[in-house]
C-alpha cells in the first residue's frame, strides 16, 4: 500500500513538472493559464481513477470515480475563471499601450483585476499623463520661441526695407539691426543650453569651492547695473563656508537670479544673497513679491503673468537655473519673502 502511494505521488510530480515546462512553451498568458488550469485539475483526477482502478473493484467504483470527476471540473472552472480575472485586464492594459503608442494620448487604461495589475495600469495612467503633459510643454515652448522671435524679426526686416529704401538715419537703423540680433543671439543661445541641460550633456567639473568668494564675484559683476538701478546689494556668508559644486554652473545659477531680483526690486531697496551650512543659498529682494497664483509657474519656460518675474529677460533664466541646480542634485523653490519682496533659494546634497 505505501509503495503503491509513492509510486502515484512520485508520477503524478513527474508529470505535474514536465506539464509546467511544457506550458512555458505556449505563446501567450491566456493559454499557459488555461493550460496550468487543466494540468491543475487532470492530473489529480487521473490519480484518482488510476487508483481506483488499480486498488478497487467494487460497485462504488463508479461514485468515486464520479465524485473525483466533479471536483476537478468545478477546479477547472474555477481555474478558467481565475485566468480570465487576469487575461481581461491585461488586454486592457495591451489596448490602451496600443492607443498610446498611436498617439491618443488622453487613452486611460481602466483600474482593475488583482493589485499588481491595479498597480501597473496606475502606473501607465500616470505615464501617459507626464507624457501627455511634456508634448503640450514642447507645444507651448515652441509657441513662445516662435512669438518671442517673431518681434525681432519683425524689426529686422523693416530696418532691412528702410536701409533698403534709403528711409531714415542709416545709422540707427544698423544699431537697431544689432539689437534685434543679440536678442535672438541670446534667446537661440538660452534655448541651446536649456536643450542640452535637459538631455544631461552638460559635463559637471565637481570641485570644493568657496562659496564666499563664489558670491563676492556675483556681486561684482552685478555692481554696475545695482548702481543704476539704485539698490544695495549685501551678502551674507559665513567665512570658510565650501560646497561641492561646479563654480562656473553654480555662477551662472545665481547670475540668473540676482539679475532677475535686481530688475523687479525699486530704487532704495536691497537684493540679499545669502549662504548657509547645507548648502543653502538664498537670493531675497524687496520688491513687490510674486505674482498671485505664481508659485513654482515662475519656473516654467517662458511663463508670462501680469507683472512677471521672468519679463524683460528671455523667460527661460529661471528655467536653466533650475535644470542647473538638478543637474547637481539639488532642489530650488521661490516663495514670498517676510514684509515683501520674493525669495528663491536652492540646495545642493
Amino acid at each position: 500500500m505505501g509503495s503503491f502511494a509513492l509510486t502515484v505521488a512520485l508520477c503524478s510530480l513527474a508529470a505535474g513538472i514536465g506539464g509546467g515546462l511544457a506550458l512555458r512553451l505556449l505563446p501567450s498568458l491566456r493559454l499557459r493559464l488555461a493550460g496550468l488550469a487543466l494540468l491543475a485539475s487532470g492530473l489529480p483526477l487521473v490519480a484518482v481513477v488510476a487508483s481506483g482502478l488499480i486498488m478497487f473493484d467494487t460497485r462504488h467504483d463508479a461514485l468515486v470515480t464520479l465524485i473525483a470527476a466533479a471536483a476537478s471540473a468545478a477546479a477547472f472552472v474555477g481555474a478558467l475563471l481565475l485566468s480570465r480575472s487576469i487575461s481581461l485586464p491585461l488586454r486592457s492594459l495591451s489596448l490602451t499601450a496600443r492607443r498610446l503608442a498611436d498617439g491618443e494620448l488622453e487613452a486611460r487604461a481602466e483600474i482593475s483585476g488583482p493589485s499588481e495589475l491595479r498597480a501597473v495600469a496606475t502606473v501607465v495612467n500616470e505615464m501617459s499623463t507626464s507624457l501627455d503633459g511634456l508634448l503640450r510643454a514642447q507645444r507651448e515652448l515652441v509657441a513662445a520661441a516662435s512669438h518671442d522671435l517673431r518681434t525681432p524679426l519683425t524689426n529686422l526686416r523693416a530696418a532691412a526695407e528702410a536701409l533698403e529704401d534709403g528711409v531714415g538715419d542709416p545709422v540707427q537703423h544698423i544699431a537697431s539691426l544689432q539689437v534685434q540680433v543679440e536678442r535672438m543671439t541670446f534667446l537661440v543661445d538660452d534655448l541651446l543650453d536649456l536643450s542640452r541641460l535637459d538631455a544631461g550633456v552638460v559635463a559637471l567639473d565637481l570641485a570644493e569651492t568657496e562659496l564666499e568668494a563664489l558670491l563676492d564675484g556675483c556681486l561684482a559683476l552685478y555692481a554696475a547695473d545695482a548702481r543704476a538701478a539704485r539698490v544695495s546689494l549685501v551678502r551674507e556668508c559665513p567665512a570658510g563656508l565650501r560646497g561641492r559644486c561646479d563654480p562656473l554652473q553654480l555662477g551662472r545659477v545665481l547670475s540668473n537670479l540676482v539679475g532677475n531680483a535686481i530688475r523687479h526690486t525699486p530704487p532704495g531697496g536691497r537684493v540679499v544673497i545669502s549662504a548657509r551650512p547645507g548648502v543653502e543659498v538664498s537670493v531675497v529682494d524687496t520688491g513687490s513679491g510674486l505674482p498671485p497664483g505664481a508659485g513654482e509657474r515662475v519656473f516654467e519656460r517662458f511663463w508670462r503673468g501680469d507683472e512677471s518675474r521672468v519679463a524683460g529677460g528671455t523667460g527661460l533664466g529661471l528655467a536653466i537655473a533650475r535644470a542647473i541646480v538638478e543637474l547637481h542634485g539639488g532642489t530650488i523653490r521661490v516663495a514670498d519673502a517676510p514684509g515683501g519682496g520674493a525669495c528663491f533659494t536652492f540646495t545642493l546634497p
